[in-house]
């Protein structure tokens, strides 16, 4: 009996001891848990952040397109009432070549230095 008793008397410590073990093992999962949340939660900011910042770019894209169509037509108007006085325009890449049938001018489209 007296090693039943040494037996019953350990096993209430292994048990202590287990479940004291397993109370540290949860609170580690915990805090890795939280960590991986908060690790998370940032992604989503970034992402929500990065989208907001794309969506901007894609509304500024179409402003650009919308404003280099109006200024297409824009220049094609101006083109149409000269030639009509009898100076033809002819832009060729960074080249515009104006004539009178008499005489042409080419000259280098000016950069602005902002």
């Amino acid at each position: 009996m007296n090693f039943l008793q040494t037996v019953a008397e350990y096993g209430g410590l292994v048990s202590i001891i287990f479940v004291i073990a397993q109370a540290v093992d949860a609170a580690r999962f915990v805090g890795k848990s939280k960590a991986a949340s908060t690790a998370t939660d940032e992604q989503e900011k970034v992402i929500n952040a990065m989208n907001a910042r794309l969506e901007v770019q894609e509304r500024n894209i179409n402003d650009l397109v919308k404003e280099n169509a109006r200024l297409q037509l824009i220049l094609e108007t101006i083109k149409a009432a000269l030639k009509s006085r009898g100076l033809i325009i002819t832009i060729d890449g960074e080249m515009i070549t104006i004539g009178d049938g008499t005489s042409t001018t080419t000259t280098h489209i000016r950069q602005n230095s902002h």
